[in-house]
């Protein structure tokens, strides 16, 4: 995939909401191009360090787009949220993107809210403060999703020419 500033990057959780999050990517590629929208799994090569990939694709990202459903946080019976634990991906991601001064805008899926500050590791408290948007799974998904492009168009820099 070639990258610049102006991937546009989806974090979720395949268990939270990945049939909305594939409709996102689905909507956002015809937009903004497949080569400008990462979504996991599905861009990444086979066989690679998926760590180093997902630190790689953080350095060219434009804007990380957070996906947060009802079960986003991932609790655990007996056990902490998995958003606690150091090494969960979902936390990585939002962890390096606000770290790094990368645009991240939480979408609340289907009237899904932000956590509570004490819900959260310290490392994820800027998420709170960010503007979130709120997607409807159902027939206000399109004017949303249009929404969302209009202020990612405004947002990114327009992709590079070879």
């Amino acid at each position: 995939m070639s990258r610049g500033q102006s991937t546009i990057i989806l974090s979720y959780r395949r268990e939270d909401s990945a049939g909305v999050t594939g409709r996102i990517f689905d909507r956002l590629s015809q937009e903004f191009g497949t080569e400008r929208v990462f979504m996991d799994i599905d861009s990444m090569p086979a066989g690679v360090d998926f760590h180093d990939h997902l630190q790689s694709i953080l350095a060219d990202c434009g804007a990380l787009l957070v996906v947060i459903g009802k079960g986003w946080r991932s609790q655990r019976k007996g056990q902490p949220a998995r958003i606690m634990d150091p090494d969960d991906w979902v936390r990585i991601e939002v962890e390096t993107a606000l770290d790094r001064g990368i645009p991240v805008v939480p979408l609340l899926i289907d009237g899904a809210s932000l956590p509570a500050r004490d819900q959260l590791p310290e490392s994820l408290w800027p998420l709170l403060r960010r503007n979130a948007l709120s997607v409807d799974s159902g027939r206000r998904f399109h004017p949303q999703l249009a929404r969302l492009g209009r202020g990612l168009r405004g947002a990114l820099p327009a992709p590079r020419r070879s």
